[in-house]
């Protein structure tokens, strides 16, 4: 491992305390004052993804009706609520919740153009970027395994918290780029599109400095598992892990700090 000293700034905390670490052959920097994890020269386009609309639709379709129904749970979605969803993709989500909740009123958000595209064919209202958004408020945000594609999430989150009304949340989830027991083991890197590889720290941190205030969940059905048993022993199990090692999921809601 290479411990040198980086002259690049954390994204986050603007610490010039980071140091190249390698994570499964891929080159990282690691913040030391608040242990973000990040790519230190990110390619143009490199936090573009792009999607395949029938194979995500058939394969969440079923947990996407769960997460719905545990979302509206929460509060967080319901009849005649102002929802954004940032980084839509190929839509597999909202369609779910459109389709439950008729009444909701979606804007998306999703730079990939052919995704962008099929949205807007499928009827649903797509804005070029986050900042035409700014003439709306909205009473909840979804940033779903989106920030961790994002160049710079401090700028961002502030941004999407200028658009949120004074009482509304921002549901947001990203794969944990190191627990608190030191494993980069996890899905974070899996990814090739990913610039940012979160700890639960450095979201925290990331959260505050966009003048949020960032609270952790453990959401089961966020997870493609059919079976409620499972489901449940999948939960308990995260949970004991998360209570040993630290989370490898990073998943909660954020809300304004007044």
């Amino acid at each position: 491992m290479n411990i040198s000293e980086s002259l690049q700034s954390c994204p986050i905390c603007n610490a010039f305390k980071c140091r190249n670490v390698i994570v499964n052959s891929l080159s990282v920097e690691k913040c030391s004052q608040c242990g973000h994890l990040f790519l230190k020269s990110p390619s143009p386009q490199q936090g573009l993804q792009h999607h395949n609309s029938s194979e995500e639709y058939n394969k969440y379709r079923i947990r996407n009706n769960r997460l719905v129904k545990a979302l509206m749970n929460r509060k967080f979605l319901g009849n005649d609520i102002s929802l954004l969803d940032v980084g839509s993709g190929s839509g597999h989500l909202i369609k779910t919740i459109s389709n439950i909740i008729p009444s909701i009123k979606i804007s998306c958000i999703e730079p990939d153009k052919e995704s962008a595209e099929h949205l807007s064919t499928s009827g649903m209202r797509v804005l070029p970027n986050l900042e035409s958004a700014l003439v709306s408020s909205y009473d909840s945000i979804l940033l779903i395994e989106v920030i961790e594609h994002i160049e710079y999430p401090v700028q961002f989150l502030t941004v999407c918290r200028s658009l949120l009304s004074d009482t509304g949340k921002i549901f947001l989830t990203t794969p944990c780029g190191e627990t608190r027991s030191g494993s980069r083991n996890t899905n974070a890197y899996h990814t090739k599109e990913h610039i940012h590889f979160f700890t639960e720290k450095s979201l925290t941190h990331c959260c505050e400095m966009a003048n949020l205030h960032f609270e952790y969940e453990e959401i089961s059905e966020l997870y493609p598992i059919d079976n409620p048993l499972i489901a449940k022993i999948f939960c308990f199990m995260r949970r004991s892990r998360n209570i040993i090692r630290g989370r490898a999921h990073l998943v909660g809601f954020a809300s304004k700090i007044v």
